[in-house]
């Protein structure tokens, strides 16, 4: 109730961190188990996800400072 983000397609859960971190939350840790692709082939593209997180979480730490 106390977080408003705005993602992008990707950037869900580094928004939403540091918005829950900045409002006092404590981030814990859930172990994920992954597995092999089912079916097809994977449509991301890396370079293109790298710059938009890593862009992003700059804006999002850089929105913050003032």
């Amino acid at each position: 109730e106390t977080i408003t983000i705005t993602p992008t397609q990707w950037g869900f859960d580094y928004e939403f961190l540091f918005h829950a971190r900045r409002n006092g939350y404590t981030i814990g840790y859930e172990p994920i188990v992954c597995s092999d692709r089912g079916k097809g082939k994977s449509k991301v593209n890396v370079v293109s996800v790298g710059w938009e997180l890593v862009s992003g979480s700059i804006k999002l730490r850089i929105k913050h400072l003032f």
